[in-house]
């Protein structure tokens, strides 16, 4: 099992409903140029692309 299907799964079991979804870029889509600058900021501040993220990861609480 691929390891993003194996976190959704674990998600799913956990309560949580994840839905994927493309969206393609440059299409008027409200919000997407901000995206799209933040995404580039973000690559810009040289965080390892192959950093590894686990599921405690994705579902932490939102920080205040």
């Amino acid at each position: 099992m691929a390891v993003s299907q194996q976190l959704i799964h674990e998600a799913a079991e956990k309560g949580y409903n994840i839905e994927l979804a493309w969206i393609s870029g440059h299409s008027n889509i409200r919000g997407n140029e901000t995206a799209d600058t933040l995404a580039n900021l973000g690559r810009q501040l040289g965080i390892p692309q192959d950093t590894k993220l686990t599921i405690a990861d994705i579902l932490r609480p939102k920080q205040k």
